[in-house]
């Protein structure tokens, strides 16, 4: 299972990406965006792209989600909305 690693700041959002196994990063990319909705459509997309998982505090987002279900996801997780 691929897992999303996120760490969110004001001015841009890091990205990594697991192998299909979780056990080492296959992918890295920043979000170079300071806007909240933005942000969070971009992880959106890369949770619907590489079909991974990404974890929050008690939350959890399915890469294979509908598109509104990915972005809300991510909300929730960048922002706990």
């Amino acid at each position: 299972m691929k897992v999303m690693a996120i760490d969110y700041g004001d001015a841009r959002t890091g990205v990594a990406i697991s192998d299909a196994l979780g056990w080492m990063t296959g992918q890295t990319t920043v979000i170079h965006s300071w806007k909240p909705e933005k942000t969070a459509e971009e992880v959106a997309r890369l949770l619907r792209e590489s079909g991974a998982r990404g974890g929050g505090k008690s939350d959890m987002a399915q890469g294979s989600a509908p598109d509104g279900a990915a972005l809300e996801s991510a909300k929730q997780i960048l922002f706990n909305k």
